[in-house]
């Protein structure tokens, strides 16, 4: 039986990642990272599976989040890569969510920390389809 921490995390990753901002800066012109990503968030009570639609527009990422947990779209306010560092910013009516981690040299996988305004962190994995 999955515990209240598994659906209560996932919900603030999705409603994190709803903000109307929508992009952020594209910060390595050279590593493109528009396109479908699956990723995987790993929490004690369990995985959230999920997919992260990057879109691209001038100098700067923008896109949509899905994850299992829910039928919702949400948009994605800040992706930036610099380097092989990756961060993701969002905003939850609770707090600030953040991702930081590493991509792949050949730009096709990332890992790293997903970090819950209240201090909670886990595991997050992703592959471009």
């Amino acid at each position: 039986m999955r515990s209240s921490v598994f659906p209560a995390s996932i919900a603030m990753l999705m409603s994190a990642c709803a903000s109307p901002q929508g992009i952020g800066p594209a910060a390595d012109p050279a590593a493109d990272l528009s396109g479908r990503w699956s990723f995987q968030v790993a929490t004690p009570a369990g995985v959230a599976n999920g997919q992260l639609n990057v879109t691209k527009e001038a100098e700067r990422y923008g896109g949509t989040l899905t994850t299992d947990q829910g039928n919702q779209v949400l948009k994605v306010r800040t992706l930036t890569l610099e380097r092989s560092a990756m961060r993701l910013a969002v905003e939850s009516p609770n707090g600030d969510v953040t991702f930081q981690g590493r991509i792949s040299g050949d730009r096709r996988s990332f890992n790293g920390t997903v970090t819950y305004f209240n201090g909670q962190q886990f595991p997050m994995a992703g592959v471009k389809r």
